[in-house]
């Protein structure tokens, strides 16, 4: 819809000097009483830039008396109406429509790279809340990213292999040269972090801390019943 108003807004330009050109020639004067319609370029740049600026191409007009019934007076008053409703009211008011559009999805767009600036660790990508949740013995999101991925780290680390003669390299770093090389970012911890892993081992110990000890509940209990079961049955012996 946007690419076919602003590609289509010359054609009615040129439709509307077109039409000036071949039937209102001579209502295009001056106060001098020059002609501004000569050639069919200047009848569509007088429209357009003259019709535009004053809001109605009647303003730049010679002053027309509607006294008869004739074409060249009514389809005059015609012509300067259909110029103002589809060049003035649609065409403009579209246009301008667009470019607030434009302007509020640019406004969109950088608020939201703001908000994962903010929100989301720009090295693995995880949001802050999940740190400041899963991570707050650590100190959350603000020192996640200043401590483990802090990203003037990882920009240090990339200028020191830029700087550094590749016979020198270890292991580590030939492999994340070599992806550099490949435009690849799979030396990157994308969606991984130690503080997270080290959450999840901890949880996953105390779940089964936790499911250890519901065994060893549930047999002790089991061994209580049966004690019960014997006691009671050694009770009815005796009666």
């Amino acid at each position: 819809m946007k690419f076919n108003t602003t590609s289509k807004a010359p054609n009615v330009v040129y439709f509307f000097g077109l039409f000036a050109f071949t039937s209102f020639r001579e209502h295009y004067v001056d106060e001098n009483g020059d002609d501004l319609c000569q050639t069919l370029l200047q009848c569509t740049i007088v429209t357009l830039s003259a019709g535009l600026r004053k809001g109605d191409i009647g303003e730049v007009l010679a002053p027309t008396r509607y006294e008869s019934i004739e074409w060249g007076s009514f389809g005059l008053g015609l012509y300067e109406l259909l110029f103002f409703v589809v060049m003035v009211v649609i065409l403009l008011n579209m246009i301008s429509g667009i470019i607030i559009d434009t302007f509020g999805a640019i406004r969109t767009k950088k608020q939201e790279i703001e908000n994962d600036i903010k929100q989301k660790c720009f090295i693995c990508g995880i949001e802050a809340s999940v740190f400041d949740h899963y991570g707050d013995d650590e100190g959350g999101f603000k020192a996640h990213i200043s401590s483990a991925h802090n990203i003037w780290q990882y920009v240090y680390f990339l200028i020191y292999l830029r700087e550094k003669d590749e016979i020198e390299y270890n292991g580590t770093e030939s492999y994340v040269r070599h992806c550099l090389n490949k435009n690849d970012t799979n030396f990157l911890p994308i969606n991984q972090a130690i503080v997270l892993t080290d959450y999840k081992l901890r949880q996953t110990r105390a779940e089964a801390e936790l499911h250890k000890f519901v065994n060893e509940t549930h047999k002790i209990v089991k061994e209580i019943e049966k004690k019960m079961e014997k006691f009671q049955t050694t009770i009815s012996q005796e009666k």
